[in-house]
């Protein structure tokens, strides 16, 4: 269980901007799942918008990890994490750009903040192929 933070919501997307305001625009959620009509496929970008609530005002070592249903790593990233109101629930996001998922199945999101990453979320990719449609 972390220590360093409280996970309030990840939110898988397609895609994560921040506006001026400082709100984030998500782009394509996915509730869990992703249906994938082939695979070998890849996604042109991949979000993890995390909301926690801080337990420090900076974290040296963040990482977020997606391992594949092998347990292997399909990205790891890796780096600071200043909070500005460490008063309030803070949120972040990490981007990847060519995501390649290679196989159905339980796709595993670990978070660590400052410690050890853990288990957070999953997401399950089903493939089912599109049927042939062909012009009436």
């Amino acid at each position: 269980m972390a220590t360093t933070h409280k996970l309030v919501s990840l939110i898988m997307c397609d895609d994560c901007r921040r506006e001026d305001n400082g709100k984030d625009i998500l782009i394509g959620t996915y509730a869990g799942s992703m249906i994938l009509p082939v695979i070998p496929f890849v996604l042109p970008t991949f979000a993890l918008p995390f909301e926690i609530i801080p337990k420090q005002s900076e974290y040296k070592a963040a990482v977020a990890i997606m391992k594949n249903p092998r347990g292997e790593d399909v990205f790891r990233v890796e780096g600071a994490l200043e909070i500005s109101r460490p008063e309030f629930a803070a949120s972040f996001f990490y981007k990847v750009q060519g995501l390649m998922i290679l196989m159905a199945g339980e796709y595993k999101i670990y978070l660590g903040l400052d410690e050890e990453p853990e288990e957070i979320a999953s997401l399950l990719i089903i493939n089912e192929p599109v049927p042939n449609l062909s012009p009436s």
